[in-house]
């Protein structure tokens, strides 16, 4: 069904000018004609990618920057999906990145404090 896009970076439909000549009223029995037709759309006004190369990339570059479930959920699938399909792109730098936010926080590690919320008390 119809769902939410944000585009990242947010300013690429500036970058490659998408829209500029108006949104094409593409119609189509499903999804996948409708991403033929938007292909062919974005091809005769000079994009040089397909809509699914932008896909792509967004989830890729929203790694580490937005919940695996926020990504999944604007691109139309399950989180299990998005890790199935995109985690081989998810590098050392963006697993340390999520780390440090840990270091950041103001969470209690001491080992009471741990002990407490794992309901470890003695």
């Amino acid at each position: 069904g119809p769902r939410v896009t944000y585009p990242y970076p947010i300013n690429w439909l500036q970058l490659w000018r998408v829209g500029e000549e108006g949104f094409p009223n593409c119609q189509a029995p499903n999804f996948s004609e409708l991403g033929s037709r938007v292909t062919v759309n974005w091809r005769r006004t000079g994009i040089p990618f397909t809509p699914l190369g932008a896909r792509h990339a967004c989830a890729i570059r929203l790694m580490g920057k937005v919940s695996v479930v926020a990504a999944a959920k604007s691109l139309g699938h399950s989180p299990a999906v998005h890790l199935a399909t995109y985690q081989r792109w998810y590098s050392e730098k963006e697993l340390e990145s999520e780390w440090k936010k840990l270091e950041g926080g103001d969470h209690d590690t001491t080992d009471e404090a741990i002990n407490e919320e794992w309901g470890l008390l003695e």
